[in-house]
C-alpha cells in the first residue's frame, strides 16, 4: 500500500511538473482545472468511504466545493483584469502598482478569501452529515498531504528555474522525499 501511494505521488508530481512547465508558473484556467483533477484523483484513490449512500453524499458535496472554488478563481481573475492588475501580482510586484491598484488588489484578495471560506464551511457542514469525525479528519489529512506535495513540487521547479543545481536544493522540497 505504501509503495502504491509513493508511485501515485510520483505520478502526480510528474503530471504537475509537466503542467507547470507548460504554463511557466502562470495560474490560468487550464492549470487550475488540472490541479483540481489531480486533487480529486488523489482523494478518490486514497479516501475510502462506506456505503454507496455515503459515497454519493460526500462526492456531491465535494463537487459543489470544487465548483465554488473554480468560480472564485475565475471571479478573481476577472476582477484583477478589470482593475488593471497582473494575474500574478504579489510580493515585490505590488510595489510597482498605483495606490488604487494596491487597494483593489487587497479588496479582491479578501473578497475571494471570504467566498472560498464560505464554500469550505458549507462543504464541512455537508460532510458532517454523512461522515464520521474520523473520516472527516482523514479527508482533511489527505487534502493537506496533496497540497504539501503540490507546493513542494512547485518550489522545486522554482528553484530549478533560478538555476539552482539539484544537488543544492534542500531535500524537503523534493516531492519524492516526502514521507507518508
Amino acid at each position: 500500500m505504501f509503495l502504491l501511494t509513493c508511485v501515485f505521488i510520483v505520478s502526480l508530481s510528474a503530471q504537475a511538473e509537466q503542467t507547470s512547465e507548460q504554463t511557466k508558473g502562470k495560474c490560468d484556467d487550464q492549470r487550475c482545472q488540472t490541479m483540481m483533477k489531480l486533487k480529486r484523483t488523489f482523494i478518490e484513490e486514497n479516501f475510502r468511504l462506506g456505503d454507496a449512500v455515503q459515497n454519493k453524499q460526500f462526492w456531491d458535496a465535494y463537487s459543489k466545493l470544487e465548483k465554488s472554488e473554480f468560480e472564485a478563481f475565475q471571479k478573481q481573475q476577472k476582477m484583477k483584469t478589470e482593475a488593471g492588475l497582473p494575474k500574478l501580482a504579489r510580493g515585490a510586484a505590488l510595489d510597482t502598482l498605483s495606490n488604487e491598484q494596491i487597494l483593489a488588489y487587497y479588496k479582491i484578495k479578501f473578497q475571494i478569501r471570504d467566498q472560498k471560506y464560505k464554500a469550505e464551511k458549507t462543504f464541512f457542514d455537508e460532510i458532517c452529515k454523512c461522515l464520521s469525525p474520523k473520516q472527516i479528519n482523514e479527508y482533511y489529512q489527505l487534502e493537506k498531504k496533496f497540497k504539501r506535495t503540490a507546493v513542494s513540487k512547485e518550489e522545486h521547479q522554482r528553484l530549478k528555474a533560478k538555476g539552482v543545481p539539484a544537488s543544492k536544493i534542500p531535500t524537503a522540497t523534493k516531492p519524492s522525499d516526502i514521507k507518508k
